[in-house]
């Protein structure tokens, strides 16, 4: 159970934050959610207006295997973006099965340098550039994180957000009116859309055959021509395209026929 306490010392921590710069009281509020989940790593990134995670904050976590996902891992990641789709606090586990997590280049080659365990994210039910997100995690033996917790961090995560407002990120974001998708868009067939959105997801080539009922090479040949007639060279730079367009509303952008038809 989480004590009157522990919640008591996190309100205590940001107020006494409030004049100090932000990243500094992001490590205050970091370390006291550490104390209050019982937990070893914390991390907390804002979205860029390309949907990448920017201005990130760590504890517990080193700064070699930080520096690896700012440069390649937020690239190649299959379970932070199913766990932000969710908008809220979740655990893990609720968003990928941890024997598929543990088969990932994902687990083997960055959560397991740090020995990440079990973790826990808050992701805001809409979010926009500047915006927050919180990522908790234990290390050593497998201790999953309680609904109780669970609810808490969703909590703290809402009053941490209006607290640490988006600030000079959200001041890039366009009008829904003024928004249009990338160029080139408009060339893509719906099948290589279909693609390139899974691909903008954080799917692995096998889940997103899976979720997409197509072979392996089927999804090369696509994504192949993805690359080539958006004049990109990489997964990352894709990623960076489509992350901001993947919910947009189709009454508020300039949308291409393709992003409507259902693939066949």
């Amino acid at each position: 159970m989480v004590s009157l306490d522990t919640c008591t010392r996190l309100l205590d921590s940001l107020q006494a934050s409030a004049h100090e710069d932000e990243l500094t009281r992001r490590r205050r509020i970091g370390h006291a959610l550490l104390r209050l989940f019982d937990a070893d790593v914390f991390v907390s990134c804002r979205s860029d207006t390309a949907g990448k995670f920017v201005d990130p904050v760590w504890i517990g976590m080193s700064d070699s295997n930080m520096q690896k996902y700012q440069e390649y891992f937020q690239f190649h990641d299959p379970l932070t973006p199913k766990m932000r789709a969710l908008g809220r606090a979740a655990a893990v586990h609720e968003s990928m099965d941890p024997t598929d997590l543990r088969r990932t280049e994902f687990y083997t080659d960055f959560l397991e340098r740090d020995g990440l365990r079990e973790g826990m994210n808050y992701f805001p039910a809409r979010p926009r550039p500047g915006t927050l997100d919180l990522r908790i995690w234990r290390t050593g033996t497998p201790r999953e994180f309680c609904g109780e917790q669970i609810r808490l961090l969703q909590s703290s995560g809402d009053l941490i957000q209006g607290l640490l407002p988006a600030g000079k990120h959200e001041q890039l974001v366009p009008r829904p009116e003024e928004r249009s998708l990338p160029s080139g868009l408009e060339n893509l067939t719906a099948r290589e859309l279909s693609v390139a959105r899974a691909v903008a997801r954080g799917l692995s080539d096998r889940m997103a055959c899976k979720e997409l009922g197509c072979s392996m090479g089927t999804l090369r040949t696509h994504l192949s021509k993805v690359f080539s007639k958006l004049g990109l060279g990489s997964r990352g730079e894709l990623i960076a395209l489509l992350a901001p367009y993947q919910d947009t509303d189709v009454n508020s952008a300039k949308v291409p026929m393709a992003w409507l038809v259902e693939p066949d």
